[in-house]
This record gives structure tokens, sequence and C-alpha cells, in this order.
């Protein structure tokens, strides 16, 4: 027996060392390193005029669908198999209960007072496409900053049915605060990806917090940045608390106003998510690859929708939006031959950065991308994608769940490199000139 134990703790080594080596193998293969493109041309930064008119332009967009719709949607339980957490089959058991409702007769001002989920249905329970699927919770939908502003739609239990600037959907009435107060124009805005602190909890790329004027009788402001935060006070009405934030969290995690709109100022905050944690709608305190696009631009200024297939903007500017879909391997290597870096290249729901030529570990100049993804789809063996290479190889899932930047030529699970997949492309900042 103990030798039978011996050769099993032997292949096990055996199985992790090769997968480990897969591991390797793969970044070798397809991850490119963190490099600002030298050579193209840099024009002044993007005026604040020309961003505030595209927000107006997708808030519009944002909030097509009537509410009453959208509402009514999101009260039908989803069509489908659906799993609980258990593995067994989801129902909604007490959606009886769910489906009593108060419509607000006029919408309720608000101010979310931390970070917080949106829900397609008003429950915490967790759906799944998949037993065990844990990490894609299909009720969960995105998250809010701490200080955003909302509006109440209706109202469940515990629930609020809240329009924000970009997205409608369910939140717990903990999150909010009523009678929101007029701010400043003096803020702060969180550059780094993520950041924690005791008054505030975690805190998302591109939260604001509202700097509080001079005033003799707070000690110890040269230590640092006096600001407030939202909360909920008498009958949940928005007050406002206010705290020191330390000297040593101002330019690595907190910049005064906005940072100007230029490609080098956003390919540095985008490549500041490098190893960032995945997080399908927001959750786990991650982001998905359409929350990384709408963060980054959120430390300019620009609110873009929440999900891949609205960034697009095809509907607001379908002049300035480019579809590859019809394009093969070679024309698309062409055409991004053309492509100025801080582009967003997309796929059927998903999208990415184009980041310039790279060199790879071959010395190869291969195109790059910056996104988040959930898999790492490598050949298991030795045959490589490349060139005009059509072998489809037998591919071996490891996890990633990470921001990464890599090249076209990293594998999707059906087998075709991320350059096949491409189907659109749009530059912002052509757009935004």
């Amino acid at each position: 027996m103990k030798y039978l134990l011996a050769a099993w703790l032997i292949l096990a080594t055996l199985a992790g060392c090769g997968e480990f080596h897969r591991k390797i193998q793969a970044q070798k293969d397809f991850f490119l390193p963190i490099v600002i493109p030298d050579g193209f041309p840099e024009a002044p930064p993007i005026g604040m005029e020309n961003i505030q008119r595209l927000n107006r332009n997708i808030a519009n967009f944002s909030h097509r669908v009537p509410a009453d719709i959208s509402l009514r949607q999101s009260l039908e339980p989803p069509e489908g198999e659906f799993f609980r957490e258990d593995g067994l089959r989801w129902s909604p058991s007490d959606w009886e209960k769910i489906r009593k409702v108060t419509v607000t007769i006029s919408p309720t001002p608000v101010r979310f007072v931390r970070r917080a989920s949106l829900y397609r249905m008003p429950t915490l329970e967790k759906v799944y496409l998949k037993p065990g699927w844990r990490e894609f919770n299909m009720n969960q939908e995105t998250a809010v900053n701490l200080g955003s502003l909302g509006k109440i739609l209706a109202e469940t239990g515990d629930w609020a049915y809240v329009e924000t600037s970009f997205y409608t959907a369910w939140t717990r009435k903990e999150n909010l605060a009523t009678n929101p107060a007029d701010v400043s124009e003096a803020f702060l805005v969180l550059v780094a990806p993520g950041f924690f602190h005791p008054r505030t909890g975690f805190l998302s790329m591109g939260t604001k917090l509202e700097i509080l004027p001079d005033n003799p009788s707070r000690a110890n402001a040269k230590n640092g940045i006096w600001v407030k935060i939202p909360r909920h006070g008498v009958r949940g009405q928005e007050t406002q608390q206010e705290f020191l934030l330390e000297e040593a969290y101002i330019g690595r995690y907190w910049q005064r106003g906005y940072i100007p709109l230029t490609r080098k100022n956003f390919l540095v905050q985008l490549y500041r998510y490098s190893g960032f944690l995945y997080g399908w709608g927001d959750d786990f305190e991650g982001v998905d690859c359409s929350s990384l696009i709408r963060n980054v631009f959120l430390v300019f200024g620009l609110e873009l929708p929440r999900n891949s297939e609205d960034q697009r903007l095809r509907h607001i500017h379908p002049g300035q939006y480019r579809d590859l879909s019809d394009m093969g391997r070679d024309e698309k290597l062409r055409f991004l031959q053309t492509v100025t870096p801080g582009t967003l290249l997309f796929r059927k729901n998903h999208v990415m950065v184009f980041t310039g030529w790279h060199r790879n570990a071959d010395g190869k100049a291969v195109p790059g991308i910056f996104h988040t993804f959930t898999y790492l789809y490598i050949p298991d063996g030795d045959s490589h994608f490349g060139g005009g290479d059509s072998h489809m190889p037998t591919l071996k899932r490891i996890p990633n769940f990470r921001a990464r930047h890599t090249s076209v030529f990293l594998p999707y699970k059906n087998g075709k490199p991320y350059l096949d997949e491409l189907d659109g492309a749009l530059d912002m900042f052509s757009l935004l000139r």
C-alpha cells in the first residue's frame, strides 16, 4: 500500500510540474511586458467640454429602455436552467414575496454611501449557469462607486430599484442615503485599481472624494487632505463624515481632480491593473473586461456604458466604429498596423485595449492587447499559433482570473486566437476630438 501511495505522490508531483511548465510556457508565448510604446503622435489633452458632451449622449443611450419595462423584466425569473451554490437546480422559491413591489410616484434622489453591488433581481440568492461555477453569479450585474448619485424608481422590502448614470438595477437600501447634498467642485479621484481604508471600505478606480475647504479648526491639515464621505443620517437621509486622508496616500493612490486625457496617460492608468483580480460584474472586489475599461476612463471624467457591447458606441457614433467581422486574419493584421495604441478592440461580449506592436519572447513583433479574462487556453503540445498557421492544437485550460498584457495570438476557448475573433474597433480619442 505504501508503494502505491509513493507512486501516486510521484505522479501527482510530475503532473504539478507539467502544469507549472505549461503556465511558464504560456507566459513566454503569449504574455507581453508592460511597456508604454514610443513613436505614436501625442495630441494635446482632450478638453473637458468634449468629454462632458459624450457623457450626456451616453447617459441618454443608457436609459433608452423605459423604466417600467426594465422593472418588469427584473421581476421575472431568468429564462433557462440555473443552479444554486449547492449544485442543485435553482428555483425562485420566494418569488411571490419579491413581486410585492411599490413603484415610486416620483423618483427619489439618493447617493451611494459605499461601493455597492447592483443585482438583476431583488435577492442575494446566487444563480449559476453551471453547477460549481461560483465565479459567475448571474444575479450580479455591476458595482457602483461610493458617492455616486441615483434615483429610486421602485421598492420591495429592503431593496430599491435604482437608476444610476450608467445602469439600472436592484441594490440594498442600506447602500443608499436620501436627500443628497450638493458637492463642491474640489475633489480627489482614485487612480489606483483598488483602495481600502477603515473609513471608506474598499473603493474602485475612479471613485471621487469631495475635498473640504480649508478651515483653521481642522488640525493636522498639513499631514494630508481633509475630505468627506456620505453617510446615513436620521431616517436614511444623507449626512457627511469628515476625515483626514493621510499624505502618504496622495499622489500614489489619489490625485486632485481628473487626470488630463491623453493616450499615454490612459495607457499608464490601464497598466496599473496588471495582475489585478478578475470579478464577474465587479464581484469579489475585482473587475471584468468592461468594468476595467470603464474604471480607467473614470479617472479622466468619461463615463462609458457598463457592458462591452454598449461600449462599442455604434448607435451613438456609428461613423467612428469600425466593423471587422468580415476581415480575415491577414487583413486584420494589416488593419492593426494602422491602429494607434489606446484603441478599443472587441469580440462578442468582450472588450480589449490595443497597446501597439511589441516584441515577444522570440523577438517577433506582435500586436498587443490588455484585458482581463478568466482562463488561458494554451496548446497542450508543441504546436503554436502564429502567422497564417491554421492548425488547431489540443488546448489545456489554465485558470487566469487576472488582467494581463497578451498578444492577439492568445488562444480562445474555441481554439482560435483572439485575432480571429476580433469583430470591431473604436478609437475613443479620435471620437472625442
